[in-house]
């Protein structure tokens, strides 16, 4: 497992954000994992994070807005692992979605690959290297959530600093994989590298 700011700095992290905004309170944590400079508005208004002010959804960002946000700093490489192709199935995206994904595509700093397994993520974890998973909170469906990983304790439970609504929490990799992590929507991760 790598270090990870403390449990206090995260939660003070958190709570400068308004709810449903766990996008950006993920790259908040990445960032100050890294001791890069950050805003979390910025994060909020770059990745779409509930902005209920606009056209974008009010409860939330999906996995592009907050991989574009990260990378827009340029100070971090973002590799989106998704099963979605962007360029076959951009029709089929909501309209908020497209100025997103034509934006990523324009940058330099950011790939769109396809979904790798939870061992692959964890086997690329280091200090320079943190993965933001996308999973289904506590295994209900309307739970879309993020959290970066930290890591596997005893090779078997994942540390999420965001793990559900009451801050972090330790999940069995398996009951993660089966229960958490099942809707294809949300099976997927970013993995944030340091320059």
């Amino acid at each position: 497992m790598i270090d990870f700011p403390h449990r206090f700095k995260i939660k003070a992290i958190v709570d400068r954000l308004p709810e449903n905004t766990c996008g950006s309170a993920s790259a908040c944590i990445v960032f100050e994992k890294f001791n890069l400079p950050y805003d979390p508005l910025y994060f909020i208004e770059v990745g779409r994070d509930g902005n209920a002010t606009s056209d974008y959804p009010t409860d939330g960002c999906n996995i592009f807005g907050i991989a574009l946000a990260m990378a827009k700093t340029n100070l971090v490489y973002v590799h989106v692992y998704i099963d979605f192709d962007v360029t076959k199935e951009y029709s089929i995206l909501e309209e908020y979605e497209k100025p997103i994904i034509d934006e990523l595509l324009s940058l330099n700093n950011i790939t769109i690959n396809p979904s790798i397994s939870l061992i692959e993520i964890c086997e690329c974890i280091t200090d320079n290297c943190v993965p933001i998973l996308a999973f289904n909170r506590n295994g209900k469906k309307e739970n879309g959530h993020f959290s970066p990983l930290r890591g596997l304790r005893d090779e078997q439970t994942l540390s999420l600093p965001l793990g559900d609504a009451e801050g972090p929490c330790d999940c069995d990799k398996d009951v993660f994989v089966n229960t958490w992590w099942t809707a294809e929507s949300l099976r997927s991760c970013i993995i944030v590298k340091k320059n």
